[in-house]
């Protein structure tokens, strides 16, 4: 065989390896509580599955991986993971930590969760090899695995190559290869075919894929054996048949055959039905396994089972799926045991199938009355029964474990156990009396098997023991587990939590549906609320979900994380009246997502010889790092991982700041690259934080190269022609060839400056000849005919190189150049303003924007100016001009105008730009220069004096007037010892003409002030200068002495009244007795009949509270002045006066208005006619 093809078959061989290695294991998989039915999470210690017996070969690579898989996942998070090793089997295990094995620039071993994988060097791998094993341990307690040894082994000597086979064309047929067979036991084997075509090329072929070539001709069958189907002429190839034991990852080289495929039709009988194969299947239960049925021809093969078509599909994640030939079973259980049938019908409609018995077996089955875990309260009881049954196993009697130690040495506990056998099965029961909280712990009931040959299990199966024609899954001498274990978990205990305070969690922004779980539980079942944030979450939150399984494991949902956030499950129930609570606290910090540098070249292309530079960058969203980010480098065109300083490649880290401020972090690939050939790599980035991955991200980028275009010559431009002429090279074959002219634009002071080069155009000439060339082009062939505007007044540089797809030649040495004439000014002048001289001149300064360099239109700025004309418009109408003709563009500013002008003069100017190609708009803006003291304001007649307040009136001032920007009017009110009692501005400066009023209030009455009025510009303050006023006296209030003897004498009266009110009443009193007494006989209706009121005026009563007036002695004194009393002296015939007066009749018992004495009377004053 050539060399090259046993050094790629080789490789071929290790990519197989390696995807073998990714089919999914005989056992379960790696128990992952993240994902894990709830029905398989248990709060108690960790359980350990075995690990797997490695043994390396000098061509597999030289990475392996260990996994510390749980048996059943514990809920009880975290669990914490540690390695150890030793050189032989009963050593002292020294504990794997990565710092301690560190060698050169990788690690002997790297940890990921509860994952370790080996590295080795070819030279060292005596370094590895030994004995592993890991620990699990969480809260509830420690388990420990079994030893994995890691050993060295030789590669199995290749059989005997079978003589070539040779079909005609259209021919079907088998090729038999069959299955090794070893001296020292059957070992689980995974086929395939390495196939090299006699056109070139080698192709992998497995059960799971078939090259695209052989467009489901080749068949691997279920004895291992080859089949092609309807044989081309392009079938014809080489073949080696290999295995991967998958147990000890160990590839085996099998045989080796030919396969010719003569160039004329068959002509023999006619290939019909199926190639006969196995009648009988053992599946082990849970172990991925398959049936494959191979048609005499190429045809759409269907299935059936117990005589019912099975509708399956391609999708490898179901737990049925098909492929062309085979059906296949992720996760067999007894229900799939059954006949099952291929078939498929011809173009005549004629039906062929094919039939076989499926058996599924597997270990011991328990049947136990609980379910996990139990909870009790302390002095309860407890009874636990599990049965262990097998149809065909001979069972041991169950062992019993309390917390992995035999449950006989276990010590203080209430349990007891009995065992009893009843036709190959055992029943175990396991009770308590009355609990203790020491009972709380993990029952384990383990069911063992004795040792049955493979002829035993068939004869078990009702099968012929020594039957050719049975096919298992796995070429154990046992093809399953005989042993199966129970686990229950019993809590004693009132109420528990899993007690990890502040448990710290990271979680990424975006992520869908972040789960937390928690176990509460606890005698009665307790009730758990969620809480984010201290805001407690209630069902229908469209941010949160929630839900409980088993009552007491509690899982909370975040739909899809916003933010950082601290998350609390509370626990509450009542024992004897009395309420605990616990709080389960879960910390979560938030990450955002890995950002890619945007401008990160995913197609890298580079010069033959040269060393390439392939940029890895990436940040987190905004280039805020919180977490650990990661990258790893792939070969993707054999998938294997790329190591700094291994091999031919270099990888440096750093970072990289963007122009906005974000920095990424980068990793440089550095190589030398392979000669004309792309190379393919991926750049896998990894959020990490705390050990966790919460993001992967891998970029796939290509690398080619190829020679670098030549350097061109020759650059010039001819000015007068607008041509550029220069010689360029060009390549035989190669049409990605062209020429690129860029240029720069520069002022005559930035000459030196670095420039901004912009592409000018490009040519394409002389596509795919060879050699150098003249060219000459002008700017509509650079441009395709789109003119470009190139900016005038500026000095023009121009560059050339020559591109190729694999990069650019160097520059042209010559850089030819050329000056714009001047444009016409576009740009105005912006932000013109007028203001006084800060200095305190006459005069005006004048300033605006800088005028942009840009905008010159000039190269040198000879010629260009800024203009600035001034006009005052004087008082008397008169207009003053002055003009500055030439201001420094380079200026912002200019003070101008006239020593001797009046202040506060308008000044109107007007600025414009110039260079010698005309004159820019015109803008123009005005102010005025600087202040003066205003004229003092115009007191007018002023009103009359009020008892608290101030007011003067004056007129509004003019622009004149006031000599500046007004500011303010202000009155000053001060005492007669000249303090300022008060004062008040306005801002409103009024049209000239108009009166204004300014008022003081908060003074005190009868007293003698001063007032003065200023008026205020910006600069200066004029005043009236101080004039007298004063304020009024209270009106209508007597004085202090006066008012005593009035309410003294006020007081006499109302006791006077009250004395003969009480008088009054005592007389009505005796009146109505005596009247009640006077006969025998009743005289109230007699009384009313016969009295006849006179007519009666009535008025509204005045107010209640001027019934009375005050008495005043001296007329000519100030009455008392109220609002509710009357004024002036007592009037007493005034008919306005509410006092009441009686009339001369007596009314003998009778009220005035003639009602009875004690009747209700209406609330009115009358008065006699």
């Amino acid at each position: 065989m050539d060399p090259r093809v046993q050094y790629y078959s080789l490789g071929v061989a290790i990519f197989i390896l390696s995807i073998f290695l990714s089919f999914p294991p005989l056992a379960d998989s790696v128990c992952d509580p993240s994902n894990s039915d709830p029905e398989n999470l248990v709060p108690f210690p960790p359980s350990l599955k075995p690990l797997p017996q490695l043994r390396m070969l000098e061509y597999n690579g030289n990475r392996f991986s260990l996994s510390c898989e749980l048996l059943i996942c514990s809920i009880t998070m975290p669990v914490t993971y540690k390695w150890f090793f030793s050189k032989t089997k009963d050593g002292e295990g020294v504990e794997l930590v990565k710092a301690d094995h560190e060698t050169g620039d990788s690690d002997v071993y790297h940890f990921e969760g509860q994952d370790i994988f080996i590295h080795s060097d070819y030279s060292d791998w005596d370094a590895i090899t030994g004995y592993y094993w890991c620990a699990a341990e969480n809260e509830h307690g420690k388990a420990t695995s079994s030893q994995c040894q890691i050993d060295k082994s030789e590669v199995k000597p290749r059989a005997e190559a079978l003589p070539p086979v040779k079909v005609n064309v259209g021919q079907s047929v088998r090729i038999a290869m069959e299955k090794p067979a070893f001296t020292d036991k059957d070992v689980p084997l995974r086929p395939f075919y390495e196939l090299g075509w006699a056109s070139g090329g080698i192709e992998i072929l497995t059960p799971l894929a078939a090259p695209s070539k052989v467009e489901g001709r080749f068949v691997i069958g279920s004895n291992f054996d080859l089949y092609v189907l309807e044989a081309k002429t392009s079938d014809a190839c080489d073949m080696t048949q290999q295995f991967i034991e998958h147990s000890t990852v160990t590839n085996f080289a099998y045989r080796e055959g030919k396969l010719e495929v003569i160039n004329s039709p068959y002509s023999g009988a006619a290939q019909t039905g199926f190639f006969d194969q196995y009648k009988d299947y053992v599946f082990v239960r849970g172990v991925k396994a398959s049936f494959t049925c191979v048609p005499k021809t190429k045809q759409t093969v269907m299935f059936k089972k117990d005589g019912k078509d099975l509708e399956v599909g391609t999708d490898q994640t179901k737990k049925m799926f098909r492929t062309d030939y085979s059906l296949w079973f992720n996760n067999p259980s007894e229900t799939d045991s059954g006949k099952y049938t291929c078939y498929y019908k011809d173009r005549s409609g004629k039906q062929y199938s094919y039939d076989q018995q499926v058996r599924v077996i597997g270990s011991p089955v328990p049947d136990c009355d609980f379910t996990l875990f139990i909870i009790r309260t302390p002095n309860s009881n407890v009874t636990m029964n599990c049965k262990m049954t097998s149809d065909f196993l001979e069972l041991e009697e169950t062992t019993l474990y309390w917390n992995d130690e035999p449950f006989e040495s276990s010590q203080g506990l209430t349990y007891q156990a009995t065992t009893t056998s009843k036709s190959g099965s055992y029943e175990t029961q396991v009770y308590s009396d009355k609990l203790k909280t020491t009972d709380t712990g993990v029952l384990r009931f383990v069911s063992k098997a004795k040792d049955m040959t493979r002829a035993g299990v068939l004869q078990k199966l009702g099968l012929s023991p020594t039957s050719s024609t049975v096919w298992f899954n796995d070429f154990r001498v046992l093809p399953f587990e005989t042993r199966e274990e129970v686990s229950i978990a019993v809590f004693v205990m009132p109420l528990r939590v899993n007690e990890n305070d502040n448990q710290l969690f990271d979680a990424l922004i975006g992520g869908k549906n972040f789960r937390l779980m928690t176990t509460i539980f606890g005698s009665p079942l307790p009730k758990v609320s969620w809480a984010v944030d201290g805001e407690e979450i209630v069902a229908g939150n469209p941010k949160y979900s929630f839900m409980s399984t088993y009552t007491v494991v509690f899982l909370f949902y975040i739909k899809e994380v916003e933010k950082s956030c601290k998350v609390e499950a509370i626990g509450t129930h009542e024992v004897d009246g009395v309420t605990h609570v616990v709080t389960d606290e879960f910390q979560i910090t938030a990450h955002e997502p890995i950002q890619w540098k945007p401008d990160m070249r995913t197609e890298v292309f580079g010069f033959t010889g040269q060393e390439m530079n392939v940029l890895c960058a990436a940040t987190q969203k905004d280039g805020k790092l919180t977490a650990d980010l990661k990258f790893e480098w792939i070969d993707t065109t054999d998938g294997s991982t790329i190591f700094d300083g291994v091999g031919r490649y270099t990888i440096v880290t750093g970072d990289v700041t963007d122009d906005s401020g974000v920095k990424y972090l980068t990793s440089t690939l550095k190589f030398l690259p392979r000669t004309d050939i792309t190379e393919k790599f991926a750049c896998n980035a990894s959020l990490v934080a705390n050990g966790v991955t919460l993001q992967f991200d891998p970029k796939n980028i290509s690398v080619a190269t190829g020679d670098q275009a030549a350097q061109p010559t020759d650059f010039w431009l001819d000015e007068k022609k607008s041509f550029f002429n220069w010689k360029s090279s060009r390549k035989a074959g190669d049409y990605s060839y062209k020429d690129v002219i860029e240029y720069a634009a520069f002022f005559k002071e930035t000459e030196n400056e670095e420039p901004t080069w912009k592409k000018m155009g490009e040519t394409l000439r002389n596509l795919g000849k060879d050699g150098f060339f003249d060219v000459t082009a002008n700017l509509p062939e650079l441009t395709y005919g789109e003119w470009i505007t190139f900016p005038p007044g500026n000095k023009l540089k121009f560059r050339l190189f020559t591109e190729n797809t694999y990069g650019r030649s160097e520059y042209a040495s010559d850089v030819p150049e050329i000056i714009t004439p001047d444009g016409y000014p576009e740009a105005k002048m912006t932000n013109v303003a007028v203001g006084p001289d800060p200095d305190g001149s006459s005069k005006v300064l004048v300033s605006w924007d800088p005028f942009p360099r840009v905008e010159y239109g000039s190269y040198d700025g000879d010629g260009c100016c800024i203009h600035v004309q001034v006009e005052a418009m004087l008082a008397n109408g008169t207009v003053k001009t002055m003009t500055l003709d030439c201001v420094d563009p380079a200026d912002t500013e200019v003070l101008t105008g006239w020593d001797d002008m009046e202040p506060f003069t308008v000044h109107k100017v007007t600025t414009w730009f110039s260079n010698k190609a005309g004159e820019a708009e015109k803008v123009t803006a005005e102010g005025y220069n600087k202040e003066g003291p205003p004229e003092a304001p115009k007191l007018l007649d002023q009103p009359e004096d009020k008892q608290n307040s101030i007011a003067v009136k004056f007129e509004a001032m003019s622009d004149d007037d006031i000599n500046g920007n007004f500011t303010a009017y202000e009155l000053i009110i001060r005492d007669e010892d000249g303090n300022i009692v008060g004062r008040q501005l306005i801002t409103e400066q009024g049209t000239p003409g108009d009166v204004l009023e300014i008022t003081v209030a908060g003074l005190n009455s009868s007293c003698n002030y001063t007032a003065e009025l200023l008026v205020h510009n910006t600069e200066f303050s004029t005043s009236t200068g101080e004039f007298p006023r004063s304020t009024s006296e209270e009106i209508g209030v007597l004085p202090q002495e006066q008012q005593n003897d009035t309410l003294a004498a006020g007081a006499g009266l109302i006791m006077a009244l009250i004395l003969l009110l009480i008088l009054l009443i005592i007389l009505i009193l005796i009146g109505i007795y005596y009247a009640k007494n006077r006969s025998h006989a009743y005289r109230v209706q007699r009384n009313e009949s016969r009295f006849k009121p006179k007519d009666v005026e009535f008025l509204p009563r005045k107010d209640e509270t001027n019934k009375f007036n005050e008495y005043v002695p001296d007329e000519t004194k100030l009455p008392f002045i109220s609002p509710h009393r009357h004024t002036g002296p007592v009037d007493l015939d005034d008919d306005s006066l509410d006092l009441p007066f009686g009339g001369d009749e007596d009314l003998d018992g009778y009220n005035e208005d003639g009602s009875f004495i004690g009747a209700y009377v209406e609330d009115t004053v009358y008065r006699n006619p």
